[in-house]
């Protein structure tokens, strides 16, 4: 049994795309980036009672982006689960190690107003199984994954077929957070199934068999914020070139990304227009250049309008006047 409560940890990481505690008040989800940390975890698979999987000293860390739209991005890289290790006694004293490595970007889409996931997010990952100097691969299981309540079928012997509920949550107040959800198929068997190791596992699990998982922990919404301050250039004579120095900084607590400098040019005033600078960091100012040119029929006093603009973060206006004569 032990043998099993570590192999439904590896797919419990899998469904560690997000989750946390039911019963909170909702609260609305900011856009930008998030960091879910799961603290408890619990899977169902097979013939197997649900079983605890992610606890508060091995938790699995999960950092994404919520856009304006409410789509929630999470790159694989973004997803860190602990490498798990279980002694085992049957059938011999053994240690078994899982490691979970996710495999590609999990997408769905969240109601930004009520903390709701509206569109299962799916996440994909590899389970590495080693023991007694044998090692095989559990290859692209895969999760929806929701804040409503999954069945999740059971095979558990002595008992006839039932189910047994896992129930996710909305964001809280607090930043609690739960997500349930079912594998989209049958769990893949363990390769190659020739391998002592892979035979138990699949043995063990008894597929065919659908797999459902319940994290829980808390969100921590990054907020950026972006500020923007503009060094005007001295007077200069009309026809010539002008330099115009925008100072971007991102004074709030999350790493903005998609971080642009927009200007409107008037009448009689040439040049440079937009000025990608990309990532900046919570902290971190950057300036950047506009490089402009001025002709005869610009007024004497020209207003720029400039904006500072990110993915998901409310974008901020400057002036910036020109002195010609």
């Amino acid at each position: 049994m032990k043998r099993t409560a570590l192999l439904l940890a590896g797919a419990g990481a899998c469904g560690c795309a997000l989750g946390l505690a039911p019963g909170a008040t909702a609260a609305p989800v900011p856009a930008g980036p998030i960091t879910f940390t799961a603290t408890d975890g619990q899977l169902k698979a097979g013939k197997f009672p649900a079983i605890t999987t992610v606890k508060p000293d091995a938790p699995a860390t999960i950092r994404g982006t919520v856009a304006a739209d409410g789509t929630v991005t999470v790159p694989s890289g973004g997803i860190s689960l602990p490498t798990a290790s279980v002694q085992v006694t049957q059938p011999i004293p053994a240690t078994v190690t899982l490691a979970f490595t996710p495999t590609a970007t999990a997408t769905g889409r969240i109601d930004r107003a009520s903390g709701a996931i509206t569109s299962p997010l799916r996440a994909t990952l590899d389970v590495a199984v080693s023991a007694l100097g044998q090692s095989c691969t559990i290859r692209g299981a895969q999760f929806d994954l929701g804040t409503g309540t999954v069945q999740v079928p059971s095979k558990a012997n002595p008992a006839p077929p039932a189910t047994v509920p896992l129930a996710g949550a909305p964001l809280g107040g607090d930043g609690a957070f739960a997500i349930a959800g079912l594998s989209t198929a049958a769990l893949p068997a363990a390769q190659p199934a020739s391998n002592t190791v892979c035979a138990l596992v699949n043995d063990q699990i008894g597929l065919p068999a659908v797999a459902g998982v319940r994290l829980a922990g808390r969100i921590a919404v990054s907020a950026p914020k972006l500020t923007a301050k503009v060094a005007t250039p001295r007077a200069t004579k009309r026809g010539r070139s002008v330099t115009l120095k925008v100072t971007v900084a991102n004074g709030g607590s999350g790493d903005a990304t998609g971080v642009a400098v927009k200007a409107k040019l008037p009448r009689g005033i040439s040049g440079t227009r937009t000025v990608k600078v990309g990532t900046l960091a919570a902290g971190k100012r950057r300036t950047v250049s506009l490089k402009l040119r001025t002709s005869s029929k610009a007024a004497k006093r020209s207003r720029i309008a400039l904006t500072v603009s990110g993915d998901g973060v409310t974008s901020r206006k400057a002036t910036a006047t020109l002195k010609l004569r």
